[in-house]
């Protein structure tokens, strides 16, 4: 009796079951996200003004850069008519074909059980390091290309036929254009080319220059702009040290996330099964030439404190790694299981081809398993603070109701305000048409009836009934509310002074201040955003400074006025330094404004515990201002469900 082989459906299972995982945690609006802002300008320069950048953005290595396949792909969708938010739901197929691609490569080479073991430690991987399935941006791609590498390079050891060698190194290729730190995709496709059984040296040595040849032919043709400057920042050593001075033993780039543990473990069960199954030596040794450069490359670069300490960067070797595992596992199973049964002897064929089909039929069930995974709260939005992420859908509500009340992007851009802020008002300008030329932000000079706009985004039992006066809720999405809150404010913010100093010096001296506002300009050059404010660090996690905004203030406008500096989570947390007319509480975070108050001082100690690594975005950090009640009001919004 023959049983029919339901292994072939697992790609298929793998694949839907991928769909639903990326929808569940990704969801289906791409959260605003700072990469995403400046990709679709890039995006609509290309397309609508023909200014196409000759290199992407610049990466988290010094002086590297992405190529510019990434922002082609993503022109081909603008072209095509998809919004962000159908571009995001893209890339979840792309994920989900990755699934797929992992599936068929590891069932081919050690069985079905195998492939669901993979892609389960794929999926809890992938929900485990820093990729956020909600965002739009070139990360999204990396499970994809990793699945496809893996897949041509366990078939390329295999049969490595030349035509399927240069297509693995093509791929590889494109991979390295999305970020560079891919390039490494190429070693394993050279692997396949040195270890064709029965070649010679000649023919080996022929076929992996060949590899090599392809692989920086199609990397320049792609973006010529792209890889000669990175060959020549490679060249002069990248720049390589860094503005902290290097890491400490509390940087954060020493510590190892739990995917990187995982992955140091599974190297050495590769180690183990080159020693013990030789049958399986070339598939092994690819996977682990697959896996180990970047491993090493990643531990190196932390330690040396040259990237930032997020493990997305081991995103493109997932796929290997879990084929990996389970390869290996099953390989040292087979080879124990080899010994039992030469002392048990074979059982009944006709009971072993059943028990075959009963276990891949559990298997592909173990498959589906993938779409139900639990996930972290920031595994598909960058939630922050246990609040709320923002999405672009949001953004372009704020944009409509914006202007509504009349505002230009100008004032929008100057009187936004909330934890977002720094992302919400680089946004505004790409999501939602403005008539207005730029002016000067935040209302035009003279204006003594400025309202500041609050834009907060909290859970749904964090929002009170009624709401405060001047709030109004914008959308509800799940369960989180979208609100809008106008208060008064005395804060002018078209011209201030900025104070950078070192951390650990004392007051502001002389020379160390700068005029400066928040200024709205074009963007010229689409790698260049459209809010800039002069004299202030940029984005960075290596400050070390004291930053001081003496601001000027208007007059009163009936009622008390004060100053709240939250220490909500993922906040650059800031004091109150002085204020010529009013009080300061002794540990800085509160403040009265008095009636004849004319400036206001606030401080951030950049790189210290309140403002430690990214909190910190190059735009005047939060804070609150207001009466009382609404000062209150706005602080208890920005809670997290723990909070």
């Amino acid at each position: 009796m023959r049983f029919p082989d339901p292994s072939a459906a697992l790609p298929i299972v793998a694949f839907v079951a991928a769909m639903v995982l990326m929808i569940r945690v990704g969801g289906t609006e791409p959260a605003l996200w700072l990469d995403t802002v400046n990709d679709q300008r890039h995006v609509r320069a290309c397309v609508e003004q023909d200014r196409c950048p000759l290199r992407g953005p610049a990466t988290s290595v010094q002086s590297l850069h992405v190529g510019t396949s990434w922002l082609g792909f993503r022109g081909l969708l603008h072209v095509a008519g998809l919004d962000l938010a159908a571009a995001l739901f893209v890339m979840h197929v792309l994920a989900a074909v990755g699934f797929a691609l992992l599936a068929l490569a590891v069932s081919r080479s050690a069985g079905p059980l195998a492939a669901s073991v993979a892609l389960l430690l794929l999926a809890w991987a992938m929900l485990r390091v820093d990729l956020h399935l909600g965002v739009l941006y070139n990360a999204r791609t990396y499970v994809f290309f990793g699945a496809l590498l893996t897949a041509l390079c366990l078939e390329c050891v295999r049969r490595p036929r030349p035509a399927l060698l240069g297509l693995s190194a093509v791929v590889a290729a494109i991979a390295a254009e999305v970020h560079p730190v891919c390039g490494l995709f190429v070693l394993p496709v050279a692997y396949a080319a040195v270890v064709e059984p029965g070649a010679s040296t000649r023919r080996r040595l022929a076929l992996a220059g060949g590899v090599l040849g392809v692989f920086g032919t199609a990397l320049f043709a792609l973006s010529p702009g792209a890889w000669i400057g990175n060959v020549a920042a490679l060249a002069a050593g990248i720049g390589a040290t860094p503005a902290s001075g290097g890491a400490t033993a509390a940087s954060p780039g020493v510590g190892s996330s739990p995917v990187e543990v995982t992955a140091l473990a599974v190297m050495a069960l590769l180690g183990v099964g080159l020693a013990v199954a030789p049958g399986r030596r070339r598939e092994l040794g690819a996977l682990l030439v697959l896996s180990a450069p970047m491993l090493a490359v990643y531990r190196a670069a932390r330690l040396a404190d040259l990237v930032d300490p997020s493990d997305k960067y081991l995103a493109p070797w997932l796929p290997a790694l879990a084929a990996a595992a389970a390869i290996g596992a099953l390989a040292l199973a087979s080879e124990a299981w080899s010994r039992v049964r030469a002392r048990i002897g074979d059982p009944r064929p006709a009971l072993a081809r059943a028990g075959r089909v009963a276990g891949t039929l559990v298997t592909i069930h173990a498959a589906g398993l993938v779409a139900f995974l639990p996930a972290g709260t920031s595994a598909g939005m960058p939630s922050v603070g246990g609040r709320p992420a923002f999405t672009f859908a949001d953004a372009g509500v704020v944009a409509e109701a914006l202007r509504g009340l009349g505002w230009d992007l100008p004032r929008a851009v100057g009187s936004v305000k909330g934890p977002d802020a720094a992302d919400l008002v680089e946004a505004l300008a790409v999501v939602s048409p403005w008539d207005a030329p730029p002016e000067s932000p935040g209302g035009r000079p003279g204006d003594e009836d400025r309202d500041a706009a609050y834009v907060l985004k909290a859970w749904t039992e964090r929002v009170p009934d009624p709401l405060p006066d001047g709030c109004r809720t914008l959308r509800r999405s799940g369960d989180a509310v979208l609100l809008l809150c106008l208060t008064p404010i005395r804060t002018r913010w078209e011209r201030f002074e900025v104070c950078v100093r070192p951390s650990g010096e004392g007051d502001v001296r002389a020379g160390e201040c700068v005029e400066s506002g928040i200024a709205l300009e074009p963007a010229l050059d689409p790698e260049d955003v459209s809010v800039h404010v002069a004299g202030l660090p940029g984005l960075s996690r290596h400050h070390a400074r004291t930053v001081t905004l003496r601001l000027p203030l208007g007059p009163a406008r009936g009622g008390p006025s004060g100053i709240v500096m939250p220490r909500s989570g993922g906040l650059c947390g800031g004091r109150v330094a002085a204020v010529d007319v009013g009080e300061v509480s002794a540990d800085g975070l509160r403040a009265r404004i008095g009636d004849g108050a004319r400036r206001l001082d606030l401080e951030w100690r950049l790189g210290a515990p309140e403002c430690a690594g990214y909190s910190w975005r190059g735009f005047p950090p939060f804070f609150i201002e207001g009466d009382p009640a609404t000062s209150a009001a706005i602080e208890a919004l920005l809670r997290g469900r723990d909070g």
